[in-house]
């Protein structure tokens, strides 16, 4: 039996033993597939594998569709009037990661903080999954911090007098998240910053700094990330490192991305689907290859 990879929602699942063949290693992080080999073929030895699948979450066919069911965004009718233009837009979010890709000043960043609660629109609706978290008509608006909805702004907004770990835990309430994938301890393995926790945010390197800024919304376990352009101030060789680390927060963690960004290269490497926004309107939609043609 090898592994197989679901074109459908990118998830991978990988047997005990399996074998990938050339087209599945294109969708799967080797070293991450040997480690998980060795682990689950000892505790198979020792009869632990059940447990240990159950434990982590590792039981399923489908990463994306077992651990959580799939995500839907809703944006229904939504008008957010800004300086020069209105954003409006009606919109369905249903892919592992979907950019969303324009000129500046096409309101990209608006639709995130709207998306996230901070910013109201005067029209509309939005609805995640089967919770309506924003509508005009009843005047209802459930404030950001009950959204579950994480978002990492361009400036990361990390506290530049606290060191790593004092960032990670801010606002982290360990008691109300059950799930081993968001504790602390594993959140930092794979994000890689397990080194960094008592060093000053000020002393790390760009990408290290982004690297703690995606841990610290992972822990907040969101059933959304949204990210506005995370990768902007980094050069070409560091954004080719950082992709990998964004895809295991798809992989490891189930976490559906929104994802801002102004680098076509950044939208073919990560995303599932574009959308293309100008003066506040949706004039684009598709694949990456389709929409960037």
């Amino acid at each position: 039996m090898v592994a197989a990879h679901d074109e459908s929602c990118n998830a991978l699942c990988i047997p005990v033993g399996g074998q990938p063949t050339a087209d599945e290693r294109r969708g799967i992080d080797l070293a991450a597939w040997k480690r998980r080999v060795r682990i689950e073929a000892r505790l198979s030895w020792y009869g632990l594998l059940d447990r240990h699948r159950l434990h982590h979450g590792f039981v399923r066919s489908n990463y994306l569709e077992a651990q959580t069911p799939p995500m839907s965004l809703q944006l229904r009718n939504i008008r957010l009037p800004l300086v020069d233009f209105a954003l409006e837009t009606d919109a369905l979010f249903d892919q592992p990661i979907t950019g969303i890709f324009g000129p500046s000043g096409a309101g990209k960043t608006s639709l995130l903080d709207l998306i996230a609660g901070l910013r109201r629109p005067v029209a509309g609706a939005v609805q995640l999954d089967d919770k309506v978290i924003f509508d005009a008509a009843d005047r209802l608006n459930l404030p950001p911090r009950l959204r579950r909805i994480g978002y990492v702004p361009q400036d990361l907004a990390l506290f530049p007098h606290l060191k790593v770990r004092a960032n990670l835990l801010y606002g982290y309430r360990p008691a109300l998240i059950e799930n081993e994938l968001f504790k602390l301890g594993h959140v930092a393995e794979v994000m890689e910053i397990t080194p960094l926790l008592q060093r000053n945010v000020t002393t790390l390197s760009g990408g290290e700094q982004q690297r703690v800024a995606f841990a610290r919304a992972i822990l907040s376990a969101p059933r959304l990330l949204l990210l506005d352009e995370p990768m902007s101030s980094l050069d070409s060789r560091l954004k080719k490192r950082l992709i990998p680390f964004l895809l295991r927060i798809r992989d490891e963690f189930g976490i559906p991305l929104i994802y801002v960004t102004h680098d076509a290269s950044e939208l073919v490497a990560l995303c599932d689907e574009v959308l293309m926004l100008e003066r506040g309107r949706l004039i684009g939609r598709g694949s990456p290859a389709d929409v960037l043609a």
